[in-house]
């Protein structure tokens, strides 16, 4: 049984830009000088936008001249690497992951690229209400999940919607020519899991801010397991607030034309702030 992950967002940005920069042979490079200093005791999975490979993390390491210390602690995570993603801690001893549920608002603002999804697919949208639903997360439901998010994924050529549209006006659609932005790719996972036989109640359009600060679409499945992400920046399902997110807005369960406020909530676990990952470049 692992033990609880945590997520590292809080210097995810710079420790990506320091690896970019001194990378060597498609991993970082130390010189004398560089601090790494490590304070939480596991890091979460993840991929390329911040989110290191889970390890068990020594206290610190630190000055990086002393290259043996630094070489035994990067080995693990290349180990990690090398075995692919840890998972999230499982739920009542099963096999399925454990989350927590968001927290929603009051009615706000239809964003106008539903209005522009909608008004050249009526029938997705002139739906009847219908009481609030979840997912059943046995481990058929959650190797959909996985299924479908990557296979979406890597399906779908990423392309801006100015690119791709030639508009700054927000455009919602299915990849009809296999491209597209982020709201494609949210759009394309709802319509494949509908098509399985999910609950539209559960699956749900979400509008966030990423971590650059940047207007991003995922979409989220509400199970009785917790809230969980699908998105197109993220090979891994995760746990809504394993993500970093600010999240903005949503679309209400019983009815995908209503969206619910979000109030800006950060989806960043209490314990992620108290035990972070700090990486500091010491060399001017």
């Amino acid at each position: 049984m692992l033990k609880q992950l945590i997520q590292c967002v809080a210097v995810a940005a710079l420790i990506l830009v320091s690896i970019a920069t001194k990378a060597e042979a498609g991993w970082f490079a130390p010189t004398d000088g560089d601090l790494l200093v490590i304070r939480s005791s596991t890091l979460v999975p993840g991929g390329w936008f911040g989110i290191l490979p889970g390890v068990e993390a020594s206290a610190a390491i630190s000055p990086l001249s002393d290259l043996a210390a630094f070489d035994g602690a990067w080995a693990a995570f290349d180990r990690l690497e090398a075995e692919g993603p840890a998972g999230f801690p499982a739920a009542d001893g099963a096999s399925v992951p454990a989350a927590t549920a968001m927290g929603v608002g009051g009615p706000t603002l239809v964003p106008y690229g539903w209005f522009d999804f909608c008004s050249r697919r009526p029938e997705e949208c002139k739906v009847k209400p219908l009481p609030p639903q979840e997912v059943q997360l046995t481990t058929d439901a959650w190797a959909l999940l996985d299924r479908v998010n990557r296979t979406a994924n890597g399906a779908i050529r990423p392309v801006s919607n100015l690119d791709h549209w030639g508009t700054t006006l927000d455009h919602w659609d299915y990849p009809t020519d296999g491209s597209g932005d982020c709201k494609v790719y949210a759009l394309y996972k709802r319509k494949l899991l509908l098509e399985a036989g999910l609950p539209r109640q559960a699956l749900l359009i979400t509008i966030v801010r990423d971590l650059a600060g940047d207007g991003h679409t995922i979409l989220t499945v509400r199970t009785d397991h917790g809230d969980f992400v699908l998105d197109n920046l993220a090979a891994d399902i995760r746990p809504w607030d394993a993500t970093g997110y600010t999240y903005l807005k949503r679309q209400a369960q019983n009815d995908p034309n209503v969206w619910l406020n979000l109030h800006g909530v950060r989806g960043i676990r209490a314990e992620t702030v108290a035990s972070a990952v700090d990486f500091v470049a010491a060399r001017p």
